[in-house]
């Protein structure tokens, strides 16, 4: 769904504002997730998806559910994949392809996130199932394959 979604204008859309967050940024790094390349599930999302620039972002899943599709304004459409250890209430935490770029990224405050709505408002990518608070509980889009399982602990900042 993301795929199909991504570069479409978010006007053409059913969308909810969810509220305004602070975004801080990212990368598949050492220095962002405390994991070494050769450490098991480097790159590997809380959902268990490969972490994608241009496509992850990580939530406080008590905020937005794992697998909402999302809107950021001035980013455009991103779903909500990863958590982090320091990533809590109203603050999205945006992978990019480098640290220098998450360093130059910043913290940008008072930013407007919608949600994707068309009667399925996140997608179920994990099984880790929640609701946005006023919305009923939904089930994957039709043809969305599911996550692998998972094992183990992992790191605060799952990346």
């Amino acid at each position: 769904m993301f795929d199909q979604i991504k570069d479409t204008d978010p006007e053409q859309l059913r969308m909810r504002l969810l509220g305004r967050f602070t975004l801080t940024a990212y990368a598949v790094s050492f220095r962002s997730t405390g994991k070494r390349p050769n450490q098991p599930n480097f790159g590997i999302t809380y959902s268990g998806t490969r972490a994608t620039v241009k496509r992850t972002v990580a939530v406080d899943p008590r905020v937005i559910p794992i697998g909402s599709l999302l809107y950021i304004e001035g980013l455009g459409w991103r779903l909500a994949e990863d958590v982090g250890g320091l990533v809590k209430g109203r603050h999205i935490d945006v992978l990019l392809e480098s640290d220098q770029a998450a360093i130059q990224f910043g913290v940008r405050r008072n930013v407007p996130v919608y949600v994707f709505a068309s009667g399925d408002d996140r997608l179920d990518i994990s099984g880790k199932r929640g609701t946005l608070p006023g919305w009923p509980s939904v089930t994957a889009f039709p043809g969305t394959p599911a996550a692998p399982p998972r094992t183990g602990q992992m790191h605060p900042n799952t990346v």
